[in-house]
């Protein structure tokens, strides 16, 4: 059951249905609480409106497919769900889970709704990363946004005690790999570069959009050592409710964000 003041709004979707979020019960039977087995999406809200749902849509039937759960509803039956929910808590800003994971009878969709964080934009002071080098993200579901996330929260949790805004993966030999929440961009001489979805990392739908706005000629999607990036000119980090987000510091080294032009530009181009 969820509280009143775990953060959702008052209203939830349960397989199509407008329900209570307080009332949700889930089974603690089912292999989605017993196993983590399930997928996630987290879609950002704007002008009451689901953004980017046809990237994030295909992400959760590709993500669907490779756990072999129930084939994921069209697009456009997503939207009207999301739209349906949306009305239903008076929303115009925010965010949605969406949740697809296998319960006592059988694979189930949920989607809660949260309110926008609240406090002052931090795009302007940008982030601050702490790096984790290790072999936390070696495995092929870590490309999926699966609910067995503990990895990763506990990697946010532990920036956040320590003062900073979210943990950067970097595999045992030095390549950078993704953030706990976002994939990771570097500008070097105003070339941008990411790393490879052969890396493992997730497919980002904000990643995705980054690649489109980017010139071929001065993209790049490679190797990257954390060396490469404790030596480039800018650095930001994406995923869909942040966008594209500046990054002021890795570790001890400080990036001068009235010097990144780049990622200024890009910013200015998403919207």
């Amino acid at each position: 059951m969820i509280p009143p003041a775990s953060g959702f709004l008052p209203c939830a979707l349960h397989d199509g249905d407008v329900v209570a979020a307080e009332a949700l019960q889930i089974s603690p039977l089912g292999a989605g609480f017993m196993f983590g087995e399930g997928i996630f999406e987290t879609i950002r809200v704007r002008a009451a409106r689901p953004q980017l749902l046809e990237a994030h849509h295909a992400r959760l039937a590709a993500a669907a497919a490779v756990l072999s759960a129930v084939p994921v509803s069209s697009c456009a039956e997503l939207h009207d769900r999301c739209r349906r929910l949306i009305e239903a808590n008076g929303q115009t800003e925010g965010s949605l889970k969406l949740m697809l994971f296998r319960d006592v009878a059988g694979w189930t969709e949920l989607i809660l709704a949260r309110p926008p964080p609240a406090g002052a934009d931090r795009h302007t002071a940008g982030f601050r990363l702490r790096t984790l080098v290790g072999d936390q993200r070696v495995a092929p579901l870590h490309g999926l946004k699966s609910l067995n996330y503990l990895t990763n929260i506990r990697a946010k949790r532990q920036a956040l005690a320590d003062g900073c805004d979210e943990t950067l993966f970097i595999a045992p030999d030095g390549q950078v790999l993704e953030g706990a929440t976002t994939n990771v961009f570097i500008v070097q001489h105003r070339v941008v570069s990411t790393p490879s979805l052969s890396a493992g990392i997730l497919p980002g739908v904000m990643r995705a959009q980054v690649l489109r706005l980017t010139a071929p000629a001065d993209l790049r999607e490679r190797a990257i050592t954390l060396a490469e990036l404790l030596a480039a000119d800018e650095v930001f980090v994406t995923n869909a409710l942040l966008g594209i987000m500046p990054v002021a510091q890795v570790d001890a080294r400080i990036y001068d964000l009235t010097a990144n032009a780049t990622t200024r530009a890009l910013m200015a181009a998403l919207g």
